[in-house]
């Protein structure tokens, strides 16, 4: 369709695209796609981890099993401990933040300063500080100020969190049972130990 406007006192013609008119092709940049994730059925439950991280952005699809990361795995192992223990915790309607707060406490006497405890579960103060309310509140801890120092507060296990003992650890107990199955003694003891030192290594070491 053309199209007469005056421009400075003259007629000039310009194009005016037709509503039937075909548009020109665009070009359209594609963005590498990411992997589709890779569901993981853990055992003994019905539930699926997805390992995002785990998927090769481009290129052929790999299993996480053959990913070579030694910081993923460890990573991916701890995600999955966890999870089977929070279900084996759930009838007891005791999450695994606050069962290890628990045993903390069980194998310290029944009682550990605050910033301590924190410190021991590598969470930030303001998250370890949520878990110990939530505790509190059903009143299976209780904190008081430090007898030496009135500005430090110490945790104490109450009756009812001394009673939760063997159900906790029974908890436990099932996971590393069902964990350690097709594990032979030797293959546990060098998993074990290998363990340990990368625990005492990523502690030394600033960079962690």
């Amino acid at each position: 369709m053309w199209n007469s406007r005056p421009i400075d006192g003259r007629a000039t013609l310009t194009t005016v695209p037709s509503r039937n008119a075909t548009p020109e092709p665009r070009t359209v940049t594609r963005r590498t796609q990411r992997a589709p994730a890779v569901p993981y059925r853990s055992r003994g439950g019905a539930a699926l981890v997805t390992c995002l991280l785990l998927c090769p952005v481009a290129g052929p699809r790999r299993s996480f099993a053959s990913w070579s990361t030694l910081t993923t795995l460890l990573a991916l192992n701890g995600r999955l401990v966890q999870e089977q223990i929070g279900r084996n915790l759930e009838p007891l309607g005791v999450s695994y933040a606050q069962a290890a707060v628990l045993v903390r406490l069980w194998r310290r006497q029944g009682q550990m300063p605050q910033a301590e405890m924190i410190r021991s579960l590598a969470l930030s103060r303001a998250s370890g500080t949520l878990v110990l309310n939530e505790l509190e509140q059903r009143g299976l801890i209780e904190r008081q100020p430090d007898v030496r120092d009135a500005r430090r507060l110490v945790v104490r296990l109450t009756e009812a969190g001394m009673d939760l003992e063997p159900e906790v650890f029974d908890a436990f107990d099932r996971v590393e049972a069902a964990v350690r199955a097709p594990l032979s003694e030797e293959e546990v003891e060098t998993g074990l130990r290998i363990l340990r030192s990368l625990v005492e290594a990523i502690r030394r070491d600033p960079r962690t």
